[in-house]
Order: C-alpha cells, then sequence, then structure tokens
C-alpha cells in the first residue's frame, strides 16, 4: 500500500475520527487506519452534556440522538456522607441532558460520516512505526506499506506503540489506578433515568442502564487494587461475562505534538472515568489537533507554533479537570496522596 494524504490518522476511537471527520470538514485529504474490525467492544457509554454541542458541529447529533437509550438530566450521588441528585446544568431555561449510548454504536456512526465525508478509511490496518526524515514526520509504515504524509495525528489510545517508540516521556499525576468494569442482564428501578454514583473512603462506584435490559458498571479503588465484584447493589441481576480492568491512572504525554505528529486522546492525557470528560476530551482533541495543522497548511501559521498552541491548549484543560478531580477525592479522602499531585512523575517508555 502506497498511497498519500494531507494527514493520516492512527486509531478509529472518538477521538481519530473526530479529527478525521473535522479535517474533511476543513478541506484536507485524511486516511485513517485502524487496527481492529467494527464493532468493537469499549466501555464508555454515557456522554457529558457538553458533548452535544461538539456532536452538532461534527455532524452527527441527529443519528447520536436517534441511537441514545436514554437522555438523563442528571445523576444520583452518594458521596461520603452526603447524597443529592446532581443535575447537569441548564441554559435559557432548558436542562442540558446527557446520553446514553453503546460506544459500538457511537463510534459506528462517527466512522459512518467520516466516511461519508470521504475519509479514506483502511480496517484492520496496523500502524508499526512513524517514517522519519531527520526529526520530521513524513508519514507512517504499516503492516500493508507505507504511506506519506506530512502529518500524523495518533489517536491510539493510552498504550500508544507510536509514542513509546519514539522514547517520549509520561507525566504522571496520580497513584496507579485501575478501572473494574463489567456488566449484568436486567434493569434496576429509576437507573434509566438518572446513573448512580456511590464514593466513600476506599473508592467508588458508578452504574449506568445502558439499554433497557443491560446496565453498565465500573469500580475504582484508591489503593491501585483490581475489583473484580460489581457493585452490592447490583447482586440480583445475572452477570454477562467477567470483569474486565483498565489503567486510568492520570498520565499525559510530555510533549504532545511537534510538527509532523500530533497526540490525541487519551494517548494525550487521561484522567479516571469520575472527571467525566473522557470522550468529550477524545473529541475536543481530535478537532483541535485537525485545525492546527489546517492552519499551517493555509499558510496561517508555522508548525512549530501550531504544534506549542495545541499542546499549551491541552494541557492546560487537563491540569485544570486534574485540579478539580483532586479536590472532589480530598472531600472523601482528606490525605489523598498530595506528593503525587504537586508534582509530576515522569518515566520513559
Amino acid at each position: 500500500m502506497n498511497c498519500a494524504a494531507n494527514i493520516v490518522v492512527v486509531g478509529a476511537g472518538p477521538a481519530g475520527l473526530a479529527a478525521a471527520i473535522h479535517a474533511r470538514q476543513l478541506g484536507l485529504t485524511v486516511t485513517l487506519l485502524e487496527r481492529q474490525r467494527f464493532p468493537r467492544h469499549k466501555p464508555g457509554e454515557t456522554l457529558h452534556p457538553g458533548a452535544e454541542s461538539v456532536l452538532t458541529r461534527l455532524g452527527v447529533s441527529a443519528p447520536i440522538v436517534r441511537a441514545s437509550t436514554a437522555r438523563h438530566e442528571g445523576i444520583s450521588v452518594a458521596w461520603g456522607d452526603r447524597s443529592q441528585s446532581s443535575f447537569h446544568g441548564a441554559e435559557a431555561g432548558v436542562l442540558w441532558r446527557g446520553f446514553q449510548i453503546r460506544r459500538k454504536h457511537f463510534d459506528l456512526i462517527l466512522l459512518n460520516h467520516a466516511v461519508a465525508l470521504g475519509v479514506d478509511v483502511y480496517q484492520p490496518c496496523r500502524a508499526e512505526r512513524l517514517l522519519l526524515e531527520g526529526e520530521q514526520v513524513v508519514g507512517v509504515e504499516t503492516d500493508f506499506g507505507s504511506i506519506r504524509s506530512p502529518y500524523v495525528i495518533d489517536a491510539t489510545g493510552g498504550q500508544s506503540p507510536l509514542f513509546r517508540r519514539l522514547g517520549l516521556g509520561i507525566c504522571a499525576k496520580s497513584p496507579t489506578l485501575i478501572a473494574s468494569y463489567g456488566y449484568c442482564a436486567g434493569a434496576l428501578p429509576g437507573l434509566l433515568q438518572a446513573p448512580r454514583m456511590l464514593g466513600g473512603a476506599l473508592g467508588w462506584s458508578w452504574i449506568a442502564q445502558v439499554s433497557p435490559k443491560l446496565v453498565g458498571w465500573v469500580r475504582l479503588s484508591f489503593d491501585g487494587a483490581f475489583q473484580r465484584r460489581k457493585p452490592a447493589e447490583l447482586d440480583p441481576l445475572e452477570d454477562i461475562g467477567t470483569a474486565r480492568g483498565a489503567d486510568v491512572t492520570w498520565r499525559r504525554a510530555s510533549q504532545l505534538a511537534f510538527p509532523g505528529y500530533y497526540v490525541v486522546g487519551d494517548a494525550a492525557a487521561q484522567l479516571d472515568p469520575a472527571s467525566s470528560h473522557g470522550v468529550l476530551r477524545a473529541l475536543m482533541t481530535g478537532m483541535m489537533a485537525s485545525y492546527q495543522i489546517h492552519q499551517v497548511a493555509a499558510g496561517t501559521t508555522s508548525p512549530t507554533t501550531a504544534a506549542k498552541r495545541y499542546g499549551c491548549w491541552v494541557v492546560e484543560w487537563w491540569e485544570r479537570d486534574a485540579a478539580a478531580l483532586a479536590s472532589l477525592y480530598r472531600q472523601i479522602v482528606p490525605d489523598w496522596p498530595s506528593m503525587l499531585l504537586k508534582q509530576d512523575r515522569i518515566s520513559h517508555g
């Protein structure tokens, strides 16, 4: 496979698909590589209300709304000794509503829209390494051949093989955190209207009615342990499969962009699911990377300036969300590890 494009996007999750869609909206040619066939099993079925305006900008809000199993106006929260219904907010008298949608449907809607806009998709296709000429990225080598491109957007997730092979650093800002998740058959009263979150000194759990007959759950222990057992509230329901785990340690890439290469989504920055902005952050980092590349292609800014702007924007957002999440955790864990929250730990992959 020998082809060329303005941008090669590696990874067809929300970040990569948003990058591809927005780049096409800006008139750039795009090749998208995804190593797995769809549908893929991925967690993350609850979307923050802030995603709606972004989905509208991408042109997919209507099919996302149709595929949503619920539009909840808030969540039920028991946090330490405090219990309440927490509403997302309102604007001009209209309540903001989150989305409940299966990730396999969400990703497929985005992928179909990208294809309709003219994105060339290779799936399954594995990106092996970046192609470099000196310090300039000039494309990517895949298991089917090389693709030449002046820009590569890395949306391959928190364990990005492309990023790791560059030998760049990872900045971590929390102890090791593992989110456990699973599914149960059935339904609980009121859950379709409002997902529930329970937090205490040992950690937190989240349950949501993913569809009328399917409940999804997530647990996180502050000691970093994998929690194999579902929340006790779900004991009456039958498990579907076994619990899985994901490393959700707060971390970001030490270098988020340089001329020819942008890191987006979880490959760029990650917080644990309690931040509630994971999918929204993925969409917006993908769009911002494409926008900066377009600015360079249009001659309105330099490659170095565009990369710096993107990096500063991601770091500012991530630091702000990390501080808010740390403050939330200190409500139930006053001695939440302060040393790691004040100073980044840097490891090299």
